[in-house]
């Protein structure tokens, strides 16, 4: 068994080594220009502050020492066309006249009729052109620091909130814990799962710590669970509401079928859990029974335990939703923060709240480490979409994924604390002897 968890964590180290080569291989690290006589000059562009304030500025490319006046009619620009049906088109410009626009993408060359380009934004031009590609080097020098500083500042929000939605939880169930020690477990399993990521889940670091302090072990561990579950719930239903505001918009609709997918089957699962008569109709606890793997049986039987655990407590997950939306809403406008210090114009808020609740989806799945990897690849696939540029992407995922590293770090101080701690197996063990899972939960009384 050890094996196969050690094999597992080699795998995600793997995979998050893998995507960040691929996010990075795709990133460009200089300034780039695109001559019309045909090669791509890489460099430093110098005057970029002069660049926003004028349209026929040159743009002045240093390399290797050596400086260089580029004019605009030099230069094939990137083009950015806002279509009336909602979609984004970018690419390379070719030509440009009175009727049309043609420009060079990544599937071909295209013309498009000036009648079916509207602009992002009432007051902004229809045709966004851009001279020059920044690179990430350009990037970092040039972000508002002070406002990645409050970025990462404001997201110790998240934290502080998970800590208080688990103890509505664990309050539910009469458990006697304090604010403050669910607040210390709670930076603690973000410690593990953002800093010290392994064989030992910060899930699982929380379930055996709180496991400790009270008779009711089954109840307390499925709070870890059910709480993780209702994040993932709530980032859906938050994707989803921006889907059905702006349901006529068709770059939403590769996002709401995943969106609407997940919500299906979650909804799907919860009747079918809820209601005896369907369980027994389904045989839901005879299937789980024969399925066979192990790790997905425990899964199924928390998730079947958790929902007949609280389906008394109605207020208590309310509440616990709530705090989630709130939670939700500040790692996105973490985010919002992150693109304003990159300058970044092409997403709105909309933008933001529709795709980052799907990154922040995507990273939750354990296959990488702590996302890395995982999260900037879909930061860079997502937000490409709206226009957004390969490296700010990048950017703004890499700048999220160590807001949440930085935050994770008063785990340690917990863990000094806490004194010699055992193993995973050691740890794994212990649990499943505690925890006595009745056999059909949802047949009882």
């Amino acid at each position: 068994m050890r094996g196969r968890r050690t094999l597992f964590t080699i795998l995600r180290v793997c995979v998050s080594v893998g995507l960040l080569i691929w996010v990075f291989s795709i990133i460009e690290f200089r300034d780039t220009v695109n001559l019309k006589d045909g090669p791509v000059r890489h460099g430093s562009v110098t005057n970029w502050r002069e660049l926003e304030k004028s349209d026929t500025c040159p743009i002045i490319l240093t390399s290797s020492g050596q400086s260089r006046a580029i004019t605009r009619e030099e230069i094939a620009p990137e083009a950015t066309v806002h279509l009336a049906d909602g979609s984004v088109t970018s690419g390379m410009l070719i030509e440009q006249t009175p009727e049309s626009v043609t420009i060079k993408t990544g599937k071909g060359t295209s013309t498009i009729a000036k009648s079916q380009i509207v602009p992002a934004k009432p007051g902004e031009p229809a045709l966004t052109l851009t001279y020059y590609r920044r690179g990430l080097f350009s990037i970092l020098r040039n972000v508002t620091l002070g406002l990645i500083i409050i970025g990462v500042i404001y997201y110790g929000l998240v934290n502080i909130l998970g800590s208080v939605r688990w103890w509505v939880l664990l309050k539910s169930q009469r458990i006697p814990i304090s604010l403050w020690n669910a607040n210390r477990l709670t930076f603690l399993g973000y410690f593990f799962n953002n800093v010290m990521p392994g064989l030992t889940g910060g899930d699982i670091v929380k379930s055996y710590y709180v496991a400790r302090e009270t008779q009711q072990k089954t109840a307390a561990i499925t709070t870890v669970f059910l709480d993780r579950l209702i994040g993932l719930v709530c980032l859906a239903i938050m994707a989803g509401a921006m889907i059905l505001v702006n349901a006529g918009d068709p770059k939403f609709r590769g996002p709401a079928m995943v969106i609407l997918l997940f919500l299906g089957i979650t909804g799907a699962l919860s009747v079918a859990f809820f209601s005896r008569r369907v369980r027994r109709a389904l045989r839901i606890n005879v299937m789980v029974k024969k399925l066979p793997f192990e790790g997905l049986k425990r899964v199924l039987r928390e998730i079947d335990h958790a929902i007949f655990l609280f389906r008394n407590h109605k207020t208590a997950i309310l509440i616990t939703l709530l705090l989630s939306f709130v939670s939700q809403t500040i790692s996105v406008s973490t985010n919002m923060f992150f693109g304003a210090a990159m300058g970044l114009e092409q997403m709105q808020t909309r933008d933001y709240f529709v795709f980052l609740p799907i990154v922040f989806m995507i990273m939750s799945i354990p296959i990488s480490l702590s996302g890395w990897g995982v999260g900037e690849r879909s930061y860079q696939g997502l937000l490409n979409t709206v226009g957004v540029p390969m490296n700010q992407a990048a950017v703004m995922g890499v700048l999220f994924n160590l807001t949440r590293t930085i935050w994770s770090l008063p785990g340690a101080a917990f863990l000094a604390v806490a004194g010699k701690r055992p193993t995973a197996e050691e740890m794994k063990k212990e649990l499943e002897q505690e925890v006595k899972q009745p056999d059909n939960p949802g047949e009882r009384k």
